[in-house]
């Protein structure tokens, strides 16, 4: 094939895919397709999006320790990048994910260099729970102690799906976030008055942790993450609203987005990620009457947006959409012997797949499994959190897939730079394929949100109560909880 045609080919290629790109604001599903897809041509915007983060990293550096090995690798990053011409983003992913964990290695680095804040451990609490004697009480009134972390280690004789459940916030399925929030005799106006705190209070305003075409799901969204933008923001709302049998749909504005929920005989604004309401004669008012008395926006002020961007905003009502949220719940097993260490803060450990700077707020667990692996077993390990590092102990001829079919041999049995990071979506499932029997520990850490961790509330009187409705009645936990002086 000679050039011309070669040529002839990329051109056409590009049209096709600009035609695409012209249906972005309707978010077609071709458009959503190409553009999740690893096999379509590299775009200036994919560039200028990796410089974007190279230029965000060097800031990190100019700010603190000099770290000039780092510096290096960024060069050469930034230089391999722009050496493409022509190429798929396939090309540009190993790049994107060394970038990835540079900034991963870059954030613990710098924390070694300032010094961790934390104090030691002040007191460990442990219970034992099972289905018959399954909850406690844990009193931190009149006590300096916040909850560093907490460790749920399965000790009965099954697999279990364990629910640890403080103060009877149940973050496992909609429904039991709806009951959480939602009880007694509320009026329409008061449930989604509740729906709308609860969602302010259990996430903040940042870059989407996935690119805006791959789907994030409010449970996934809430327990996952607790950051996203305006879009997951009104989903969640509009996801808890259905939950409760009142009417909610998605309003796109010229560049925001918002929910609104039907009651009293008309619609109501209410938008989580500006964390802002506006009131008409005494009731929330609606997108229309917004865009109506533009004036309101000046009577309440966002913490999030200015003023000017959220009247731009509402000068233009793009499109209206009435998704219907699926039901879903958001849970984990644990085999024999197994335990997860969630905690309060995190070590730095996370997924990005647009912006690669390190999240405020998150949290990091471990999940770690100890046992008799066979010659050339292989080992499926799945859980709803994304997988961000793991490691094994044991002997070293270790394989990694992501799929079950293509594999690679664990480096230094440390599989974290193997694991998807720095675009697309993240691991939830991985296989392990060991060449030789013996007793093997595995660790895998993921990334979650600090908001729906079942952590103890300082200065109160915790109520613990422990669910499992997978294995019956061997269900048997050991619940250890770190305490720290906050003094």
């Amino acid at each position: 094939m000679n050039t011309k045609r070669i040529m002839a080919i990329a051109a056409l290629l590009l049209i096709l895919l600009a035609g695409a790109i012209t249906m972005y604001n309707t978010r077609s599903q071709i458009y959503e397709n190409i553009m999740a897809s690893e096999f379509r041509p590299i775009l200036g915007t994919d560039k200028i999006e990796f410089q974007k983060n190279i230029k965000q990293l060097r800031q990190i550096l100019s700010e603190g320790c000099e770290l000039n090995h780092t510096q290096i690798e960024i060069n050469q990053l930034s230089n391999q990048v722009n050496a493409i011409k022509f190429g798929l983003v396939y090309d540009m992913n190993e790049a994107k994910k060394e970038l990835m964990q540079l900034y991963i290695k870059t954030n613990q680095e710098l924390k070694q260099c300032y010094g961790s804040p934390r104090s030691n451990n002040k007191l460990n609490i442990t219970l034992k729970l099972d289905l018959k004697n399954n909850s406690a009480k844990i009193d931190l009134r009149n006590q300096s102690l916040i909850n560093d972390f907490v460790e749920i280690k399965n000790i009965g004789k099954n697999s279990i799906e364990p629910k640890i459940i403080i103060n009877q916030n149940d973050y496992s399925s909609m429904n039991s976030i709806k009951d959480t929030i939602i009880n007694g005799n509320l009026s329409d106006h008061e449930k989604a008055l509740n729906i709308w705190e609860f969602v302010v209070a259990h996430r903040y305003h940042y870059a989407n942790p996935v690119k805006a075409y791959y789907e994030l799901s409010p449970l996934n969204a809430l327990n996952d993450w607790g950051y996203h933008n305006c879009g997951n923001a009104a989903r969640m709302i509009i996801a808890l609203a259905q939950t409760a049998n009142m009417q909610a749909r998605e309003v796109r504005l010229l560049g925001h987005i918002v929910s609104e929920v039907y009651y009293d005989d008309k619609w109501h604004m209410f938008d989580a990620d500006g964390e802002v309401i506006y009131y008409l004669d005494g009731q929330v008012a609606s997108v229309d009457e917004i865009s109506d008395h533009l004036y309101l926006i000046d009577q309440t002020e966002s913490q999030i947006y200015s003023n000017e961007y959220l009247k731009r905003a509402y000068s233009k009502k793009v499109t209206v959409i009435y998704p219907n949220l699926r039901s879903e719940t958001h849970s984990y097993k644990l085999g024999l012997g197994e335990s997860i260490l969630l905690k309060s803060h995190n070590d730095g450990y996370y997924f990005a797949s647009e912006n690669y700077s390190m999240p405020p707020k998150f949290s990091n667990a471990y999940f770690k499994y100890q046992k008799y692996i066979l010659s050339d077993q292989i080992v499926e390990l799945e859980y709803p959190y994304p997988f961000v590092c793991g490691n094994i102990v044991g002997s070293d001829e270790i394989y990694f897939s992501r799929n079950g079919w293509i594999w690679y041999r664990i480096p230094d049995n440390d599989f974290t730079d193997l694991l998807n990071n720095g675009g697309g979506r993240p691991d939830t499932k991985i296989y392990l394929k060991f060449k030789k029997p013996g007793i093997y520990k595995i660790m895998t850490c993921v990334q979650l949100s600090s908001y729906s961790i079942p952590i103890l509330e300082p200065n109160s009187i915790n109520s613990i109560n422990f669910v499992d409705e997978f294995s019956g009645e061997n269900a048997s936990v050991s619940v250890t909880f770190g305490l720290i002086d906050s003094s």
